[in-house]
């Protein structure tokens, strides 16, 4: 597996590939002397040089973009690239930009070419008649492999995803039992600081 990014998403990325996606998963196939997984992760530093990439996807069997690009009006992985992945690769669009061409940049996935899936849809084969609809006629797409795309995750597994969510806010919501947006401080504790900084007072005075 090649996860291409090494920000917050990728760093989940990596680790719930190196885990098979669960923890269960990975517990099972441990216990069935399975053969593991390898999760390499690269950077701008080596994305930036089209021979080493090209060598890279040639031994990839999923690729997954989990990138924060700084301009997103540039693909990631080119188009033609993709030809040297191996046919049965699969490719995992966890960043899920969208093709926004009447921008200003204009904005296009990390990986050219690639569907944009949605909760009704999120499972593309290489054949699939409907890959044109979601990608613009001026990108190239000739290259195809399977893709996994959908632009709200979340909604996959929605009762876990959102008690996971609500995990993360419980701590500022308990802040926010005590205080409101005028007597929040910016010396307080963590989360109370948090909340001070996310204020759009403060964003604007600073």
């Amino acid at each position: 597996m090649l996860v291409i990014g090494s920000g917050v998403v990728g760093k989940h990325a990596i680790d719930a590939a190196s885990k098979f996606g669960r923890p269960q998963r990975n517990a099972s196939h441990i216990e069935k002397g399975g053969s593991g997984v390898i999760v390499r992760t690269i950077g701008r530093n080596i994305t930036r040089h089209p021979k080493q990439i090209i060598e890279l996807l040639k031994g990839t069997d999923i690729l997954v973009d989990a990138t924060q690009r700084h301009n997103p009006s540039e693909p990631i992985i080119r188009n033609e690239w993709l030809s040297h992945l191996p046919e049965q690769a699969i490719i995992v669009d966890l960043s899920v930009d969208p093709y926004s061409l009447d921008t200003a940049p204009p904005v296009v996935k990390g990986i050219e070419g690639i569907p944009q899936g949605n909760l009704d849809k999120y499972v593309f084969e290489s054949d699939d008649p409907d890959w044109d609809e979601t990608v613009p006629p001026e990108i190239p797409s000739q290259n195809r492999r399977m893709t996994v795309s959908c632009y709200s995750w979340p909604g996959i597994h929605p009762e876990a995803c959102m008690r996971h969510y609500g995990q993360q806010i419980r701590r500022l919501m308990r802040v926010l039992c005590t205080k409101n947006y005028d007597t929040l401080s910016p010396d307080g504790l963590y989360f109370e600081r948090a909340l001070y900084r996310a204020r759009v007072d403060t964003f604007l005075n600073n």
